[in-house]
């Protein structure tokens, strides 16, 4: 307030300047009763919030002159965002929904608020308003949307948030970047020339699961918890099978007695499944790796390896531990009750086969994604795992056959250029985000 040595004064006789402090300086709007004290008010929008500093000049009729300082606290909204994505991976097409939380942690209310996605567009409110259409000081609001991902790959969404500030009517922002998400194009239990399920205990099953052949698919009265495809050719669904999703043939799907729960499209076919091929470990003149030594001791246990043809074979129930790393081996053979049990993330990089007749792959977690077993071989079997052998892996025989047989039991994701599953055995398709994303990289060409 100010007051005047006039007693006769009026507010109507005087003039008043406001400075913002800013860059800015307005007219100030003088009352009071006659004789003072006298009130300068004003309006402003400031762009930054928090304590302000204003100075004010006041001028009565004579020319006389006033300054004070005044002290404002601006209050403004401050938006912050976070998303995220659900899932974290998964098999093509694959519906993502991602949620975004925007909070205004500032002082003062907004409106208009929305949040635009980089990956699905304007997302919708979900919660968080408690009925004024505000983004009140302290509110936080939560939005969706969902996109389908149709292609292999690694996607990132970025999100931004807007708003305006209710007192001020200024424009806010945030921003905020989803964690991946990882999409696999391929199935994960394949076998490129022919897929035969044989047997009515034999167990197929997985989270978005699809067994696929560009050959040939046949199901001999077991049981496939997901869909069944033929890019090319026909499928065989035979007395007693189960398919709980869809079966889809390039040519025809022919059999009696089975039950598929989802849609049958004969005469549908697809593109043609072409992973990247292996290439032998030892190219370019490479050898296999060495014999463990006390330097190098990678493996540890009851073995024979010959490191000349790179040949590791354990049997007779040994265990033996393999640490972490990309090994280059000609062969692997695990009999007679043997178990393999990798301690860190394993690469098996075979130019030969893979035999676990009566042997285990296991490893220090819990994910399929921790032993990868994958050979150049281009006989007619590549990888067998039978007699019960529990098997935690990913394995990808692109060029010779994969056999399971006699009650194995193998978790992880499947590939060979044919498969045959028989007897009471069991494949489990893993689809952690580790699984898929170790799986991708072999269909990256």
């Amino acid at each position: 307030m100010f007051g005047d040595d006039d007693p006769a004064a009026t507010a109507a006789e005087m003039t008043a300047r406001i400075d913002w402090r800013d860059g800015t300086v307005s007219a100030g709007t003088v009352s009071g009763p006659t004789g003072g004290p006298f009130t300068v008010s004003g309006r402003h929008s400031f762009a930054n919030a928090g304590l302000q500093s204003v100075g004010v000049t006041l001028v009565d009729a004579e020319g006389s002159t006033a300054t004070g300082t005044a002290s404002l606290q601006v209050p403004q909204p401050h938006l912050s965002l976070s998303a995220n994505a659900s899932p974290a991976a998964g098999v093509a097409p694959l519906p993502v929904t991602w949620t975004y939380r925007l909070t205004n942690d500032g002082t003062a209310p907004a409106y208009g608020a929305v949040v635009v996605s980089s990956l699905c567009g304007a997302a919708a409110l979900k919660s968080g308003d408690n009925g004024n259409n505000l983004l009140d000081a302290g509110e936080t609001w939560a939005f969706t949307c969902t996109s389908t991902l149709t292609a292999h790959g690694s996607y990132v969404d970025s999100a931004v948030a807007t708003a305006s500030g209710l007192q001020d009517d200024l424009g806010y922002t945030a921003q905020a970047v989803a964690p991946a998400v990882t999409v696999v194009d391929a199935p994960e239990v394949v076998g490129l020339t022919s897929v035969t399920i044989g047997a009515t205990r034999a167990v197929v099953d997985g989270t978005a699961l699809s067994v696929v052949s560009n050959g040939t698919v046949t199901v001999q009265g077991a049981r496939v918890v997901g869909n069944v495809r033929s890019t090319q050719g026909g499928v065989i669904l035979q007395k007693g099978t189960a398919v709980s999703g869809d079966v889809t043939a390039g040519t025809t799907i022919t059999g009696s007695g089975a039950t598929v729960s989802g849609t049958q499209s004969p005469r549908s076919p697809t593109a043609v499944l072409a992973p990247a091929p292996v290439a032998p470990c030892t190219a370019g003149g490479a050898s296999y790796r060495t014999a463990p030594s006390a330097a190098d001791p990678w493996l540890t246990g009851k073995y024979t390896y010959d490191a000349a043809h790179g040949a590791l074979s354990v049997s007779g129930g040994a265990v033996v531990t393999m640490a972490g790393g990309t090994y280059c081996l000609g062969s692997v053979s695990l009999t007679g009750g043997a178990r393999l049990r990798a301690t860190g993330a394993v690469r098996l990089r075979l130019t030969g086969i893979f035999d676990g007749s009566g042997g285990s792959v296991t490893n220090s977690g819990s994910s399929a994604a921790g032993v990868q077993i994958a050979t150049s071989y281009t006989g007619q079997t590549g990888v067998s795992i039978s007699g019960g052998s529990p098997v935690l892996a990913i394995i990808y025989a692109p060029g010779s056959g994969v056999s399971i047989s006699g009650g194995a039991s193998v978790t992880g994701a499947v590939l060979g250029k044919s498969l045959v599953v028989s007897g009471d055995s069991s494949v489990h398709a893993a689809s952690e985000p580790a699984v898929l994303a170790a799986w991708a990289s072999y269909f990256a060409g």
